[in-house]
């Protein structure tokens, strides 16, 4: 079947989206134009069929050139399928754009096997102080992040980022036992209630808090375990470390 479709027009929209206060002073070192993005918004033909793309500006391989946007207007974009030359958001764009034409994913046209069915939105700071970092995961944690990205760096102490972080499984463990005396409490007070009126009510109201706590323990032990397992990933690196230092000595 023939893919009839037609690019009417392609926009492009610079956007500055700022990061948090605390990543904004860090990455003002080295990235400080990260926040700036292009959207690229094309259109064709066929109503309210538009693919997206995006183009970091300044943290890309290939930005859009003026000419490849005047080359693919009034052509069919399965022409520009794979075509390097478009630069970045404008590709994306094209691929976004046959894929909802045809209603299958990107893997498909890329003739490669589907990697996975969801991807995690994570939390995300570049390189930062022990200090900074464990303020970031807790304000991460407190957003119901579960993914945190880190930037690791070779020039922050490796043990100082592994103690910040057993600080804050410490730190995790004592929240946990508060939420463990908040259910005790709750599950104290909810026994002698009934089940009807006002004290129906208030079970119910307790019932839900509990499945609040419940949830708040999970969220915990998922950060605890993201930084138990960083870590072991810093030991590891330790470890490598040294023996390499002790392979060029010898």
């Amino acid at each position: 079947m023939t893919l009839k479709l037609t690019i009417k027009d392609v926009e492009r929209i610079t956007v500055n989206v700022p990061f948090t206060p605390r990543c904004q002073v860090w990455n003002s070192r080295e990235q400080y134009q990260w926040s700036i993005s292009e959207v690229v918004r094309v259109t064709t033909d066929v109503p309210d069929l538009v693919g997206y793309g995006e183009t970091m500006l300044h943290y890309t391989w290939g930005r859009v050139p003026d000419d490849a946007i005047a080359r693919v207007k009034g052509r069919n974009p399965a022409d520009f399928l794979g075509d390097d030359t478009l630069g970045a958001g404008l590709q994306m764009a094209i691929y976004d754009l046959v894929g909802k034409a045809l209603g299958v994913p990107a893997h498909r046209l890329l003739n490669l096997p589907r990697v996975r069915e969801w991807c995690p939105i994570s939390w995300w700071n570049v390189d930062m102080s022990p200090e900074d970092w464990a303020a970031e995961a807790q304000e991460a944690v407190s957003k119901g992040y579960t993914s945190h990205k880190l930037k690791g760096r070779p020039w922050w102490d490796i043990y100082a980022q592994i103690e910040a972080h057993t600080r804050e499984i410490q730190e995790l463990a004592g929240q946990r036992q508060h939420i463990y005396e908040q259910q005790r409490q709750i599950q104290g007070s909810l026994a002698p209630l009934g089940r009807e009126g006002e004290e129906g009510a208030l079970r119910a109201r307790y019932i839900a808090t509990l499945g609040e706590l419940e949830d708040r323990l999970a969220t915990l032990a998922a950060e605890e375990q993201r930084l138990k397992a960083e870590n072991a990933r810093l030991e590891e690196e330790a470890s490598k470390q040294l023996a390499g230092l002790t392979s060029h000595i010898g």
